[in-house]
């Protein structure tokens, strides 16, 4: 029986950790160049790419690609969809394939209220990408109703770690650790007491790879074929313990400047999983490992870059 795996956004901070842990287990999946600035090409790309799995007995789809922030407008995030929603349209509709999409659980959730949130916490967006996120996982949902595909939605709070890409507005350990490495202040638009739920993205890739292992034989034995699951830590950690951390590891204060308050940034969005809770075995990285990896990684690419001027 032949099976294909392929990652879309495999160049991403995510998408690279889910090629690693396919290639330890085995697997050997295809890695898709998709020209994301061109959205008819990237259309084009993704349904001749989408499309061709038909020729496999099953096949497993890992959505990890997102080019949207917070902060991103809204013409560019339904820009995203759109492409999102095409690309689901060229999948073949026999069954035994199987997707995961990497959506976002702060996105989501963000106007939910009380925390901890949970699968069962009802999501409300704040911001149009929170919006974009949730109408990519209905759009799954539909594709996996109407074909009887697998679906797994991977809802993640904040992902980090090394590879992140640092000219895109996000990603605040890497930030702060850019900033104590090259003196440039970091700046800060939201409280230091803004706690989030902060994911190593190899331990999020490991989640991921571990429930679409297991999501034919659940199917099988419970007839659940779509499954949305929040990928988190369950600890939470405010950017005052994250400048404390930083600060320790290199023995030296993060250069911090207070800029303009940030929108769609709410205080606390601590998570707690509910649903297969076997998977949250995989998250092993505290956040002083993490931290100390990101800086590690940030080193060298800012001593390569030196080395190339």
């Amino acid at each position: 029986m032949s099976h294909r795996a392929l990652v879309i956004g495999a160049g991403g901070l995510l998408g690279r950790h889910v090629v690693a842990g396919l290639r330890a287990g085995g697997l050997d999946p295809e890695a898709l160049r998709v020209p994301w600035s061109d959205t008819d090409e990237s259309i084009r790309v993704l349904a001749a790419a989408l499309s061709g799995l038909s020729g496999a007995d099953t096949w497993d789809v890992y959505w990890c690609a997102g080019a949207g922030v917070v902060a991103t407008a809204a013409e560019d995030l339904e820009q995203e969809v759109a492409v999102f929603r095409a690309a689901l349209a060229a999948l073949p509709r026999a069954g035994g394939g199987a997707l995961f999409l990497a959506s976002s659980a702060g996105g989501v959730y963000a106007g939910s209220g009380q925390p901890p949130f949970t699968e069962s916490t009802d999501p409300r967006p704040i911001t149009a990408y929170g919006h974009a996120k949730l109408a990519m996982e209905t759009i799954a949902a539909e594709w996996a109703a109407d074909t009887g595909g697998l679906l797994l939605v991977g809802r993640i709070s904040n992902l980090y770690g090394p590879g992140q890409n640092l000219a895109k507005n996000q990603g605040l350990i890497s930030a702060v650790v850019k900033a104590q490495l090259t003196g440039e202040p970091f700046v800060l638009g939201v409280p230091e007491e803004t706690a989030r739920d902060y994911l190593y993205a190899a331990d999020a890739a490991a989640m991921a790879v571990a429930g679409m292992r297991a999501i034919r034989g659940r199917a099988e034995r419970t007839g659940e074929r779509q499954v949305t699951k929040i990928l988190c830590t369950g600890r939470s950690a405010t950017i005052r313990q994250i400048l404390d951390a930083a600060t320790h590891r290199l023995g030296a204060p993060v250069p911090v400047r207070r800029g303009e308050a940030r929108v769609g940034q709410v205080l606390d969005l601590a998570m707690r999983s509910q649903v297969w809770p076997e998977l949250d075995a995989q998250a092993t990285t505290d956040l002083a490992e993490g931290i100390s990896a990101v800086h590690d990684d940030i080193e060298r690419q800012l001593g390569d870059k030196g080395r190339s001027t």
